[in-house]
Formats: C-alpha cells, sequence, structure tokens
C-alpha cells in the first residue's frame, strides 16, 4: 500500500464520517474496506426502529409505533412492477412476515418483510426513491403487551 492508497483510504473515512451513512464496504482491487458506526436515532433491532409511549407502568397495553428500516443502499420499489397494486397502503393490517417493498441494488431485488406485526401508519418513501442503510420506510402503529 502506498502513500496515494492511504490518502484515498482516509478522504474516504472522513467523508464516511461526515455522511449520514452508517455502514460501507468497500472492495477496490486488494484493498477492501468495511466502515460502520453508530445510528443516531433510537433504539435498533434487526431493522426496525421501536419507539414505545409508556406511562411507567410495566406490564400496560401501550400504542408503539415502530420503523421498518432500509435493510440496504438501492431504489425503493413499493410494487413488485410499475402495473401492479402497491405490497401495502397506509392503514393496512400487516404481519411479521408481509413484504412491504423491495430494494434494487446493484440489479439485484430484495423483499422487505415487515418484521412486526400492526397497522401501517405512514409511508416515508415513493416509489423509485433512492435509500439508505437503516433510512426508516414505514411506521407501524403496534399494541404492546
Amino acid at each position: 500500500m502506498d502513500k496515494t492508497d492511504k490518502e484515498w483510504i482516509q478522504e474516504l473515512m472522513n467523508k464516511f464520517q461526515q455522511s449520514e451513512i452508517t455502514k460501507i464496504k468497500i472492495r477496490c482491487g486488494e484493498i477492501e474496506l468495511e466502515m460502520e458506526k453508530e445510528a443516531s436515532r433510537g433504539k435498533k433491532s434487526s431493522g426496525i426502529i421501536s419507539e414505545t409511549d409508556t406511562d411507567g407502568q410495566e406490564g400496560s397495553q401501550n400504542p408503539a409505533e415502530e420503523e421498518i428500516l432500509s435493510p440496504l443502499v438501492g431504489t425503493f420499489y413499493a410494487a413488485p412492477s410499475p402495473d401492479e397494486e402497491p405490497f401495502v397502503k397506509e392503514g393496512a393490517e400487516i404481519t411479521a412476515d408481509t413484504v412491504v417493498g423491495m430494494v434494487e441494488s446493484m440489479k439485484v431485488f430484495t423483499e422487505i418483510p415487515a418484521g412486526v406485526q400492526g397497522s401501517v401508519q405512514k409511508i416515508l418513501v415513493h416509489d423509485g426513491d433512492f435509500v439508505e442503510y437503516d433510512q426508516p420506510l414505514f411506521t407501524v402503529r403496534t399494541e404492546q403487551p
């Protein structure tokens, strides 16, 4: 690794730190670089951010809103094809296995399962939008036991 490579890596690291991207992996020839930083939004858990309304009582049934996050960087698609209905609409009841959209990255389409049961409150992205890793795509209202 020569001085030019080290400068290039340092520049990438600086740009990564200044960006909103939380994870990136780059391979260029013999150089492989993987960087990750903590997201500054809420509590992460398998693609879902949970924001629970609590009144300090354990065991009470409080509605919660959870966000379904993008599992990768790419283009978001709300429907399986342009001439078909969207996977979900606002107000739709979903289960953890419900496919809520797809992200295309490097010509590979990845289905996004909800990962949570509840009702879709808000769709935060539009069909064809570029999305980042861990970017919120939907908010879902759930009932917490």
